[in-house]
């Protein structure tokens, strides 16, 4: 059986719960970031069709059930060195810069694994740049050279971008990936031009697809940081600015931040589910690349899921139909002024 061992490591705090929501490392949400990020490193080989993709990805990874004779058991194999158990016990009391009502960055943007006390809630969490293990992906012998050549791309992403646990798209849990054929250094614009879709085509689709971009490249941003207490701290900042900036955009029953992601502490979004859900699409890194670390936040596009409205919603969705593109295109004007575009430009 072919192998790819990854050395992997975390910069920021992991908070990877197992069944007690204890910090724990864990072979399930590794498979599930290569997953995620290898819809993005084929997506657009598949014409962006959602049929095409299942299918080769139940071919790949396998499947429960299906039709299809090419489907069976998984070609792709994960395993840890060791499953111990995280060795944070205690959370930093100091290094936070207060955010929003006297609330530290790191609850703004760990609330629930941090505590409103500023605790851990279900200690130990996996620690940053302290703890190392060994990741290895197995192929079986029916994997193609194509395929093993998609996980390669999707383990590179996942350098780049990924993050695992609670509260990941802040960037807890921000992973840290090295092997002789990944690159842990900041990505060039050349690099992740193919997994890129321009912002327009992203909001099309109701489901995350590809890196966006507009006509000044990829909606991806970064900055260098001194540590991550650092970088939560920007980013709380950030996330709180973001959200401002479209708080005036407002109607049908919904506001400009509702779009950025759901839910917020307030008002409701009258036309969407009680129980809706709607992950930041701004997704939010601490890459460790080697001079340094960096700050990193990429634009993971997606349109409203149908799943979320309620029923005779029309005029809400013609609303939002209307307006997510500048709402969206207002945030990434903040972005530009805030920090520095991939590739250097604005």
């Amino acid at each position: 059986m072919k192998q790819m061992e990854l050395k992997v490591s975390f910069v920021t705090p992991a908070f990877l719960g197992n069944a007690k929501q204890q910090g724990q490392w864990r072979t399930p949400p590794f498979k599930a970031l290569l997953r995620q990020w290898w819809r993005v490193a084929v997506a657009k080989d598949c014409g962006y069709d959602t049929g095409e993709l299942r299918k080769r990805e139940a071919i790949l990874f396998g499947a429960a059930a299906g039709n299809d004779e090419n489907i069976g058991k998984s070609k792709v194999r994960l395993r840890l060195k060791h499953w111990s158990a995280g060795k944070l016990t205690e959370w930093p009391q100091r290094g936070f810069q207060r955010i929003d009502k006297q609330v530290g960055a790191d609850r703004y943007l760990g609330f629930g694994p941090v505590s409103f006390r500023g605790k851990l809630e279900h200690a130990p969490a996996v620690d940053a740049l302290q703890e190392r293990n060994i990741l290895i992906i197995g192929f079986s012998a029916k994997c193609t050279p194509e395929e093993i050549d998609e996980i390669t791309q999707a383990v590179q992403l996942a350098a780049w971008f990924g993050a695992i646990g609670g509260r990941s798209s802040n960037s807890w849990g921000s992973l840290s990936i090295t092997a002789d054929t990944i690159s842990g250094s900041l990505p060039t614009v050349d690099a992740v031009e193919n997994y890129t879709s321009s912002l327009s085509s992203c909001l099309e689709r109701d489901w995350a697809s590809a890196l966006a971009s507009d006509r000044d490249g990829p909606l991806v941003w970064t900055e260098p940081v001194a540590s991550w207490q650092k970088a939560i701290n920007r980013l709380g900042v950030l996330r709180k600015e973001s959200r401002k900036s479209v708080k005036d955009i407002q109607g049908q029953g919904l506001i400009g931040s509702h779009l950025l992601g759901y839910p917020i502490m307030k008002p409701q979004a009258r036309p969407w589910i009680k129980d809706a859900r709607l992950p930041n699409q701004l997704r939010f890194k601490v890459l460790n690349s080697g001079d340094g670390l960096v700050l990193m936040v990429a634009h993971v596009a997606h349109g409203i899921p149908n799943m979320l409205w309620q029923k005779q919603q029309e005029r809400a969705k013609d609303w939002v139909a209307q307006h997510q593109l500048p709402v969206w295109q207002r945030v990434h004007s903040m972005m530009d002024h805030q920090m520095t575009r991939l590739g250097g430009g604005v």
